[in-house]
């Protein structure tokens, strides 16, 4: 475990979010949803570093489905970790390399090859709504809003009263 702001054993339990796409032509989208399928996924969760990877491509509404073997297709990953600190922990990135000898140059790290970016995510809220589904989800649409400036109880407020109220299955 990592220490978190000073207290030492502490872990905060959240979502950890990465965006990846390719962004040299060396490195084949066979290649890299290979590599992150089949290796990076099992390396983060065998390792305890996420309980769940959930893997996805960006896709446009009433458009035919993403071209994953388009170097343009954009990567979501979301993993639902113990500890969102996990990737500052000393051992971390020995227990997730990010060579192989699967990628262009079996020394260097796909990021060589592909862009990424990180956030981390802490839990506000859970909703289930009233559906009885018992499946997993196929796709997740993911909302970004930035309240003005001293904003937050009023947006806080309008979600949980109206936009959930809307959304219940």
């Amino acid at each position: 475990m990592v220490a978190i702001a000073g207290i030492p054993g502490l872990s905060i339990p959240g979502l950890f979010l990465v965006t990846a796409h390719i962004s040299n032509s060396v490195l084949t989208p066979a290649v890299f949803n290979k590599w992150y399928s089949e290796i990076h996924v099992r390396d983060m969760v065998n390792n305890g570093f996420a309980t769940i990877a959930l893997r996805y491509a960006s896709h446009t509404a009433n458009s035919p489905p993403p071209d994953l073997s388009s170097p343009s297709t954009q990567y979501l990953a979301l993993y639902n970790v113990p500890d969102v600190n996990f990737i500052s922990a000393p051992d971390t990135m020995s227990k997730l390399p990010l060579t192989s000898d699967m990628l262009p140059t079996k020394t260097q790290p796909v990021t060589t090859w592909s862009d990424w970016t990180f956030t981390y995510w802490l839990p506000v809220q859970t909703h289930e709504g009233n559906s009885t589904a018992t499946e997993r989800s196929k796709y997740v649409m993911v909302d970004k809003i930035e309240p003005l400036r001293g904003g937050d109880d009023a947006l806080d407020r309008w979600y949980r009263e109206e936009v959930r109220e809307e959304q219940a299955y």
